[in-house]
């Protein structure tokens, strides 16, 4: 798999939600701003190894973070609130499971869990994040 298809695909998902930055990579933002932060990669789980003709799976934990503004606390947390639901226009969890297939680039993908509303800095200027766990599945042939 391809890890560049898999935040593209993600992010492409992530482009429903109105009104906010969508990068598959972390990025200068501009809040709201949600991005692909990190990815964990869990080789051969099932089926065999990549002998070839072998068929092996990769697990892939995703992070996606998203940051809100500070200048007015309350209206940061409540885009947070937004984000954090778990259906709905602003809805990470509904934007990313629209297409569980990140059109063909894994087999399936759900998110796992969510947490959110701590103070972070990133460069010189602080943010309220959040971060969604994505869990990503592909089986592939090897040649």
């Amino acid at each position: 798999m391809s890890l560049a298809a898999i935040r593209q695909g993600l992010a492409t998902n992530l482009e429903a939600i109105p009104e906010t930055q969508i990068s598959p990579y972390i990025i200068p933002p501009t809040p709201p701003t949600i991005w692909v932060a990190t990815i964990t990669l869990q080789f051969d789980l099932a089926y065999g190894s990549r002998l070839a003709g072998m068929k092996y799976t990769d697990q892939y934990e995703v992070v996606i973070q998203a940051l809100a503004d500070t200048s007015d606390w309350q209206r940061g947390q409540e885009v947070l609130d937004q984000y954090m639901a778990g259906s709905g226009a602003y809805s990470v969890k509904d934007a990313l499971e629209a297409d569980k297939t990140l059109a063909g680039a894994c087999d399936t993908l759900y998110v796992s869990e969510a947490s959110g509303l701590a103070l972070n800095t990133f460069q010189t200027s602080s943010y309220l994040p959040s971060e969604w766990t994505v869990t990503i599945i592909a089986t592939e042939v090897a040649l």
